[in-house]
């Protein structure tokens, strides 16, 4: 019987206090099986448990405990779903997994469209292989809110952007998750010349129409690297504002309506547009803000109280240059400004190109450790580095090289630091040196 794998036990924890160690597999609670961590979370909200565990041998055992409802065994797991990930069964001609290159972190191909994941971490799914099991579950479970990529709800459109002929029957399946009293957040990545323009009118309108079960719907450009097999064309100032302008009149039709903007367009459009930001009040409650919807809103918000509330010197002097991507230039640029302000310190952009995945790709998250290096070339003696804590996952970059590898043969010191103005203030008063 497969089961979850326990990474850990919270010391003097209900699971410690059972003998329940790294390595042991959650198997049963209650006598159901636990297909992952939401009947985990679910299983576990009773009074009185049955805990079923294998230890590494296999040799299972049955414990017994009474506890509060709310109380947890105190367990993390390897993994959230313990019988692997769906897996995508679309064909999305501007798949960025397909569009990969070689050498990249491998935990990058994993091509998944599990709505378990869904609603545990707010990952973005299609609805196209959701068996009669997973509906009954949505069903008696409620598990909400969900992140659905639309595209267009224009079946025959959708059918195409996915390469899928399940495709379809999205709006049916948003209406059957609405009866399920399932809420979702919608994406509608925007492919030049297939599901802009009217197209998205469309969509845009029919997901209005099935509000409140879906409560906001973000606009994104399509993105390609040098290896995107089928290209769509890049979106370009004119096409930005386009748009933009589309977005902006759902909104004022939707507040009129629905008392709220539910349409928001993704921060790389007003870039694209060359147009400024809408206050942080125009996104509402940022649904979409894990979409790349709103960030620059609140990096702009939160660069303005930093600037007003920061110790005029730093505790040293310092020379900053800030490594970013293209995209994120002028918001750097605007931080660096602000960080001069401050007695002792002089900031600057260096921006990095993207020779990994190609020129198209201008995401400071995406940067590899190749592309940091190159950019650190062009670092001035005395300066030190600033590169974006996105790049990096449990130390690699996306192209698996450790941060050593690039910070080793650097020519001047480099710092990780998260790309938000209280953490770059917070770097800059301490002189350049990690607090």
């Amino acid at each position: 019987m497969a089961g979850g794998r326990i990474a850990a036990v919270e010391p003097h924890s209900i699971g410690h206090r059972l003998g329940i160690s790294p390595g042991d597999e959650l198997l049963e609670l209650n006598g159901q099986p636990v297909r992952d961590l939401i009947d985990y979370r679910f299983l576990c909200a009773d009074h009185r448990l049955q805990v079923k565990v294998a230890d590494g041998s296999g040799r299972t055992r049955l414990v017994s405990v009474a506890k509060h409802p709310d109380q947890p065994l105190g367990l993390e797991f390897a993994e959230p779903t313990f019988d692997g990930v769906r897996a995508c069964v679309n064909a999305c001609p501007f798949c960025f997994v397909d569009a990969l290159p070689p050498g990249v972190r491998d935990s990058l191909r994993l091509k998944d469209d599990d709505y378990r994941l869904s609603f545990l971490h707010g990952n973005f799914i299609t609805l196209t292989n959701l068996t009669l099991d997973d509906w009954q579950r949505l069903r008696c479970m409620r598990l909400s809110p969900l992140y659905v990529s639309v595209h267009a709800t224009n079946p025959a459109v959708r059918c195409a952007l996915l390469g899928n002929e399940r495709a379809g029957e999205i709006m049916a399946d948003l209406e059957r998750l609405a009866a399920y009293g399932v809420e979702v957040h919608a994406q509608v990545v925007i492919c030049p010349g297939a599901n802009d323009g009217e197209e998205l009118h469309r969509t845009l309108r029919d997901l209005a129409g099935l509000w409140p079960s879906v409560r906001s719907v973000g606009v994104v450009p399509v993105g390609t690297t040098a290896f995107t097999r089928n290209r769509f064309a890049a979106v370009g100032p004119a096409q930005a504002r386009d748009m933009l302008a589309q977005v902006h009149a759902c909104q004022t039709e939707c507040r009129r309506q629905l008392g709220v903007g539910f349409a928001y367009a993704a921060d790389e459009l007003y870039l694209k547009a060359g147009q400024p930001f809408p206050a942080p009040e125009a996104y509402d409650e940022f649904p979409q803000l894990e979409n790349g919807i709103g960030m620059a809103a609140l990096f702009l918000r939160e660069l303005a109280r930093e600037r007003a509330v920061s110790f005029r010197r730093a505790r040293r002097p310092a020379q900053l240059a800030l490594i970013t991507g293209v995209l994120a230039r002028p918001l750097l640029e605007a931080a660096a400004l602000a960080l001069g302000e401050l007695e002792g310190i002089s900031a600057r952009v260096v921006v990095a190109g993207n020779a990994f995945f190609g020129p198209e790709v201008t995401v400071a998250g995406l940067l590899s450790g190749k592309d940091l290096a190159v950019a650190l070339s062009q670092c001035r003696g005395g300066e030190t580095a600033v590169i974006p804590g996105q790049t990096l996952r449990e130390g690699r970059f996306l192209d698996d090289m450790r941060l050593e590898e690039v910070a080793g043969p650097s020519p001047v010191p480099v710092l990780v630091c998260a790309p938000h103005p209280a953490a770059l203030f917070r770097l800059a008063r301490e002189g350049g040196v990690a607090s």
